[in-house]
């Protein structure tokens, strides 16, 4: 397949054409030789403009479906810095990537790289530092355009701790300078994760999440130092001060989160 797509560069080369032209001769002179997988893989990606957000044809914000799986939090008794362990899922619909399975053997599902699509911007708002460490995983897409995406991802936030906790900004001693102190009961704490876009309000992306309370089913329960309580969700639309003639769609996750017995 390299050697058939080298011979036919060579020839374009030399074509007095533009070279987005010559790219899609080759394309077209080259799928005879493609699986069906393939050729639909080249069909979908060839022209997607990833950094364009997919709209409605009547201009409507887009809707992203959210749901959050946690599977470990853990918090610093110093710091009070909460790592959370997710799985994110987003689902949206993106016109731009339908296809008719008739025409590809009656393929109605394709797995694509999340980097050669567009993908939602979405960050943690409360982050100490704003960043996620998500991974980088296929997306799942079917015929009528709709885009699966299920990152692992771990987020920061400060979280408020309500027992258990070492530090004292009064005299400055905490575990770190002085090992000799001891905790007298088990850490515990109130936590809150606000995530949303970065860059579209609600005019561009609505989030949605058809449940109230967050998904535990993934959480290690035998592994995972803490456990987790109370744990809501909820999507509200705010406005901050960055932007005060906007409103951005928020997602708002809090839980209570307690250190094991036996941890």
């Amino acid at each position: 397949m390299l050697v058939v797509l080298l011979a036919v560069a060579g020839q374009l080369a030399a074509m007095d054409v533009p070279m987005m032209d010559k790219f899609d001769r080759l394309m077209d002179m080259t799928r005879t030789e493609m699986t069906k997988t393939e050729r639909l893989a080249m069909d979908l990606t060839r022209h997607h403009l990833k950094f364009v957000q997919p709209m409605r044809g009547d201009t409507s914000p887009m809707t992203l479906h959210t749901n959050i799986y946690m599977m470990c939090a853990v918090i610093c008794p110093v710091t009070h810095v909460v790592t959370t362990k997710v799985v994110e899922k987003f689902v949206w619909m993106d016109s731009r990537l339908k296809w008719t399975p008739s025409e590809y053997d009656g393929i109605k599902m394709i797995h694509l790289p999340s980097s050669m699509i567009w993908t939602p911007d979405i960050k943690v708002y409360n982050a100490p530092h704003m960043m996620e460490e998500r991974d980088n995983v296929n997306v799942i897409v079917t015929s009528d355009g709709l885009v699966t995406w299920m990152p692992m991802t771990i987020y920061k936030t400060h979280c408020k701790v309500t027992s258990g906790s070492t530090f004292d900004p009064t005299s400055g001693r905490n575990e770190r300078n002085d090992r000799n102190m001891m905790r007298t009961e088990k850490l515990s704490a109130t936590c809150g994760i606000t995530l949303g876009s970065w860059t579209f309000n609600e005019r561009m992306m609505m989030m949605k999440s058809e449940d109230r309370v967050m998904d535990m089913s993934c959480y290690l329960r035998d592994t995972c130092p803490f456990t987790i309580s109370n744990p809501t969700v909820k999507v509200e639309s705010k406005t901050y001060s960055c932007c005060p003639n906007q409103t951005y769609s928020t997602m708002l996750i809090t839980f209570d989160m307690k250190q094991r017995d036996n941890m």
